[in-house]
């Protein structure tokens, strides 16, 4: 927040959105005008949950109760990975992804008629964030390590870097940069 407010970004916290029109978010008593608007409202999961019989809900987080194997508890064969399971660190996009690689392999060692016992219960997937906030600056967070400044903004990079050079050719990454 000090960091964003340095750079002359206004923030307004805790605020319910009545409307939003081309360059202005309207707020009870107050109309924001800008070039350039941030909305950051969280993650939920998806309300379809609470229509599927037999589904169980965490009372807090309206998430899905999954087992051990990230299996919806009351119902079988079906599985909930990401936003939707009731896990640690559900919201964020790594652990979308390692719940997915997770479900993947034991759909697969269940195709193959593999006892449950062969199959390795679910773990929470370590995850980490660097977040840039302008530029040559960035927040990183992993586990009780914090660090702020230029350092995670020049590690952000080469992350970001890596990742494109895995998907796109030198030339095109280099160009993007």
């Amino acid at each position: 927040q000090k960091r964003l407010e340095k750079i002359g970004v206004n923030l307004s916290l805790g605020c319910a959105i009545s409307e939003i029109q081309h360059q202005q978010v309207c707020l009870p008593g107050e109309d924001i005008f800008a070039d350039t608007i941030v909305w950051t409202a969280g993650t939920k999961p998806n309300t379809l949950y609470k229509d599927i019989p037999g589904i169980m809900l965490d009372e807090k987080t309206k998430r899905v109760v999954v087992d051990e194997f990230l299996g919806a508890k009351g119902l079988s064969n079906v599985y909930v990975v990401g936003d939707g399971a009731a896990t640690p660190n559900s919201g964020l996009a790594q652990t979308a992804v390692y719940d997915g690689k997770y479900v993947a392999q034991i759909i697969l060692s269940r195709t193959k008629n593999l006892p449950d016992a062969k199959i390795k219960k679910y773990k929470v997937p370590v995850t980490g964030y660097i977040v840039p906030v302008g530029l040559g600056w960035a927040a990183f967070v992993f586990k009780s390590l914090r660090m702020y400044g230029f350092i995670p903004f020049v590690l952000r990079m080469a992350v970001d870097f890596e990742f494109l050079f895995r998907m796109l050719p030198l030339a095109r990454v280099l160009d993007l940069y």
